[in-house]
């Protein structure tokens, strides 16, 4: 089975977060039962230097996939898909809903030229209420543009859980009162936890060490963690890892760690690869990562592979874990405070178990066979579908 994948950022990056991984994880996972050929941008997010040692505008082959590096404006996505236009593929899989070039071109063109191909789209969370919340008025044009033309066509939808099932449904019912639902399946993401364990802390030190390991902008919400801090009176030296999204958003949080009290001591570090990122976080006790949503969260199952206990915002797939290593909560600094307080009060009698029961969580959640078969049956139950007759 060909499968042609549009992404706006995929590996060798690393910057734009959780997509990048979960694409990558189904193509090592399932390549030898599909083949993937991947359009993809020359350079990661917020770069302006490509990526050395790849070809831009051809095809770079590897052994478990294909991947078209380009510049990925709009005049060479056009020529791209103008170029592939005598290539059969099976299935067309998009990674978003709103991106103009890596999504509604490619439906577009294959809509009016290639109306047989089928078109299967991969959210990725944009439909959460935490991500519509931002830009809404945009995005509320966009969907009232783009709605009625995508349930005239054979498009069906890759959810990976039931909460990003329900917020499919929301956005594309007809109306408030419809029992329209759209086409979907749901087969989770897929993770991919190294074998070997990281161990960077065994006891407390006099400080505690705290990370933020994200994408600064208003949807990872980092102005709340830093807000938190005012507010706390132990000792914490808190990190922040990850690329500035939002120029004027970082300005704000610039603004906060200028005031923060003397007990709080901030570091501030260069984005780091995906392959560093599990060592990377055993070096810190807590992960702090108060997110509007996330359809999955893979900085969250890094974490506690690397034996880091993690607070996080409620709209995440991930359970509560009852010994204290993941905690959900709604985003309330005074519940927040409350909730590391007494993390703190718990984790410094036994780091270790702590630690180890984060670990431990991270494996009981890991991909099974069981969610490999879903993705697996998702595209071959697709492609066996008769979608002529669908509306959505």
């Amino acid at each position: 089975m060909q499968i042609l994948t549009f992404i706006q950022f995929y590996i060798p990056g690393y910057k734009s977060g959780g997509p990048v991984r979960s694409l990558s994880n189904i193509v090592k996972l399932l390549n030898n039962h599909f083949k993937f050929s991947i359009f993809t941008s020359d350079r990661d997010f917020s770069d302006f230097v490509k990526y050395t040692g790849v070809k831009s505008e051809n095809w770079n082959y590897f052994p478990t996939q294909k991947i078209y590096y380009s510049i990925a404006n709009i005049s060479s996505v056009l020529f791209f898909l103008c170029k592939e236009h005598n290539r059969q593929y099976d299935i067309l899989y998009l990674n978003s809903f709103f991106s103009f070039r890596f999504s509604i071109i490619p439906v577009i063109y294959f809509s009016l030229f290639k109306p047989t191909t089928k078109i299967l789209i991969a959210p990725r969370g944009e439909f959460s209420e935490g991500a519509l919340r931002l830009k809404l008025f945009k995005k509320t044009i966009f969907i009232f543009l783009f709605k009625n033309f995508y349930e005239k066509l054979n498009i069906y939808w890759h959810s990976t859980s039931k909460l990003e099932s329900h917020d499919i449904s929301r956005v594309f019912k007809k109306d408030l009162n419809s029992r329209f639902n759209p086409n979907l399946f749901i087969a989770p993401n897929l993770t991919d936890i190294p074998s070997k364990r990281f161990d960077g802390r065994h006891t407390l030190d006099s400080i505690l060490k705290v990370t933020f390991i994200s994408r600064i902008n208003a949807k990872k919400n980092l102005l709340f963690a830093l807000e938190l801090l005012t507010n706390i009176d132990l000792s914490i030296e808190f990190t922040i890892i990850g690329p500035i999204d939002d120029l004027s958003y970082w300005n704000k949080c610039k603004r906060i760690i200028n005031k923060l009290p003397k007990n709080i001591s901030v570091v501030i570090k260069k984005p780091i690869d995906h392959d560093r990122i599990i060592k990377e976080f055993s070096m810190y006790d807590l992960f702090l990562f108060p997110t509007l949503g996330e359809n999955f969260g893979h900085v969250v199952i890094e974490a506690l592979s690397a034996g880091t206990s993690v607070i996080v915002g409620e709209k995440v797939p991930w359970p509560n874990c009852e010994n204290g290593t993941l905690t959900k909560l709604e985003l309330n600094i005074k519940v927040w405070k409350k909730s590391l307080l007494t993390w703190y009060d718990a984790y410094q009698r036994n780091v270790m178990e702590f630690r180890n029961n984060a670990y431990n969580y991270a494996l009981r959640n890991q991909s099974s066979n069981e969610d490999l078969l879903l993705t697996k049956n998702m595209f071959n139950s697709f492609l066996s579908l008769d979608t002529s007759d669908t509306n959505i």
